[in-house]
């Protein structure tokens, strides 16, 4: 997947986002305030867990922040914890494998948990080798529903950041749903 910001208007930035799989592309807005990120859209996680999904998950930011600041990472050493949640805006039909389908509800919340450890890591890719690149480990939790039951669908991933460059390289993401004691994983 690629993302690339195409153009920038006060506190609006204009991404376009190609999945190098399918072809598909994106385009959409990203907003942000003194540095950080505040929401961005769901396209991204979409694409991503797109063997699953039907379709974008639209989604309203509730709380929180997507990525903070340059200096808030800098001000904690380059160790944080931070968290977000999106509301859903409408339904999203979720097939799971061996299970059949399911789906994540109007109004359910999504949550993202994501952190730094404050380590720097060599990281190399085609663009070249970047000695300083920051881990960021995230975990989002989406509420499922499978028949007449709940479940929660997690999506684990860690992405390596090179400061005033971008994102690097994004592992993942390891899939799991958690129904009652059972757990079921999708890698």
């Amino acid at each position: 997947m690629t993302f690339q910001v195409i153009g920038v208007q006060n506190d609006l930035a204009s991404i376009h986002v190609v999945d190098q799989q399918t072809g598909i592309t994106t385009d959409d807005t990203v907003l942000c305030a003194e540095g950080a990120v505040v929401n961005l859209p769901m396209v991204i996680m979409s694409l991503m867990l797109s063997d699953y999904v039907d379709g974008v998950i639209n989604t309203y930011q509730e709380s929180g922040i997507t990525a903070p600041s340059q200096e808030t990472f800098e001000a904690n050493k380059w160790q944080y914890f931070w968290e977000v949640e999106k509301l859903v805006e409408q339904p999203v039909k979720v097939e799971l494998p061996g299970l059949g389908s399911g789906h994540i509800l109007r109004s359910n919340i999504i949550k993202f948990k994501s952190e730094t450890a404050g380590t720097r890591e060599t990281v190399t890719v085609p663009a070249g080798t970047f000695p300083q690149a920051i881990l960021v480990s995230v975990v989002m939790r989406a509420p499922v529903t499978i028949g007449s039951s709940g479940a929660v669908f997690t999506a684990s991933y860690r992405e390596w950041y090179e400061p005033y460059v971008g994102l690097l390289w994004q592992s993942g993401p390891r899939r799991k749903l958690r129904e009652r004691n059972n757990i079921f994983l999708f890698d």
